[in-house]
């Protein structure tokens, strides 16, 4: 009897969540704001560039080799989370190129970094073998030696993937990326794509170098920089980011290029939700306080004084409390069919004894492919018993629940009604 009524309990429990979090995810269209802060992100890194700012960062971004264990990142994750942004890694194997990860030589590193971050549990973006249709870097289809292929660069980036999933790592999102332009023999902004169902987000990188380097760089506006390689992307349907920008002084304005720049990308790149500065005198001074009027520009562009970050478009690493009964959503029963309308299966996923059994997991570019479709609801079957204790509480497990968690909160996020359906639990027929 004990546990018919906390059945009860838990399907009233999800009902009621139904109810209050339709009108949760429908509001998280905003542009995200990040960067990289010129060295690596302590708390101080990201508090002063913060200040600098006036603005919190939505996303933090870090560059690391194939020689960094996660006990050296774990420092500065735990800083990026504590400020309540996203950790975006850019992992750069200048130890190997594609075939030697192809044959498996970095394996025992990935594999300890795999076990690390899936330990860490907080989400973190990974952006491995970035720039790949340039010739700078010893993983580039485009490198002088030319030992790396569009294929052997996918065989690469798949066995990365394959080795979190095979060592059960749910916390990461895989980010694909390419340069604005297609610099050497044999590259493209298409051929190295590993496949959608290895690849979270795409981006894009690109500089506007103005007239500082003795190659003959002009000034170039945002589209003249990004377009092309926006337009390849736009074909596959992922979210994307612009994953490194920003603009030199020399030879034009920089202020009114910041400022013309997020008015583009808030206007006609409707794919991107990010876009991440890169904020260090380098090649040339990329910072957003090169000068007092670009700085001020930045500052209006993003919209400096806002006390919170933007939401990210992913689940939060700590669990969001569920609405409690005192709801004041007053949706009738019959507005909430009308507004279902056409509606989706998640299928076999979380239904099976363990996610993966009797088909793929779950992944976040099922929703946005959903929502291409033209669906209004998505059912998800989710079955208990594997994942419940079968005596007194009979608590679910934490693991479990977040997981449930993430998969209807990718859903809400894109403002589905999403029904979740206790599936197949045999055991509540019980006693």
């Amino acid at each position: 009897m004990k546990k018919r009524i906390l059945v009860s309990l838990l399907v009233l429990s999800i009902l009621t969540s139904l109810f209050s979090f339709q009108s949760l995810g429908q509001n998280n269209t905003n542009l995200k704001f990040g960067a990289w802060v010129g060295t690596q992100p302590s708390e101080s890194a990201i508090n002063s560039f913060q200040e600098l700012q006036g603005k919190k960062l939505d996303i933090v971004h870090q560059f690391i080799n194939w020689s960094t264990n996660f006990s050296w990142v774990k420092p500065y994750a735990d800083a990026v989370y504590q400020n309540g942004s996203i950790l975006m890694i850019t992992w750069e194997p200048w130890e190997y190129n594609t075939v030697d990860i192809k044959n498996g030589r970095a394996d025992a590193y990935i594999t300890r970094m795999a076990q690390d971050i899936k330990a860490y549990g907080k989400e973190i973006w990974l952006r491995p073998l970035h720039e790949a249709n340039g010739n700078w870097y010893p993983w580039a289809i485009g490198y002088p030696d030319k030992a790396n292929t569009n294929d052997t660069y996918i065989a690469a980036f798949r066995r990365i993937v394959d080795i979190f999933r095979t060592n059960g790592v749910t916390n990461v999102k895989w980010v694909y990326n390419v340069n604005c332009d297609n610099v050497g023999d044999g590259t493209s902004y298409m051929g190295y794509y590993p496949g959608d169902n290895y690849v979270d987000y795409t981006s894009i990188d690109g500089y506007n170098w103005g007239t500082t380097q003795d190659w003959g760089s002009q000034w170039q506006s945002f589209d003249q920089i990004f377009s092309r390689a926006y337009n390849a992307l736009n074909s596959i349907n992922k979210p994307m980011i612009i994953a490194e920008f920003s603009s030199a002084e020399i030879g034009g304005n920089k202020a009114r290029w910041i400022t013309e720049t997020y008015n583009t990308i808030k206007t006609s790149y409707t794919k991107v939700f990010a876009a991440v500065w890169f904020h260090e005198d380098k090649e040339t001074d990329w910072r957003i306080n090169s000068s007092p009027a670009a700085l001020e520009a930045y500052k209006n562009a993003i919209g400096a004084g806002s006390s919170n970050p933007t939401p990210t478009p992913t689940p939060k690493s700590t669990p969001t409390p569920l609405p409690t009964s005192t709801s004041t959503n007053t949706t009738k029963p019959f507005e909430m069919v009308r507004k279902m309308g056409m509606g989706t299966n998640l299928g076999n996923t979380l239904e099976a004894p363990y996610e993966g059994d009797w088909s793929k997991r779950a992944m976040e570019y099922y929703f946005d492919d959903f929502k291409a479709a033209g669906y209004q609801n998505v059912r998800i079957p989710v079955r208990w018993d594997n994942h419940t204790m079968n005596t007194y509480p009979y608590t679910i497990d934490k693991a479990f629940l977040d997981r449930v968690e993430q998969v209807v909160d990718w859903s809400l996020s894109r403002g589905f009604v999403t029904v979740i359906n206790s599936h197949h639990d045999d055991w509540i027929k019980e006693n």
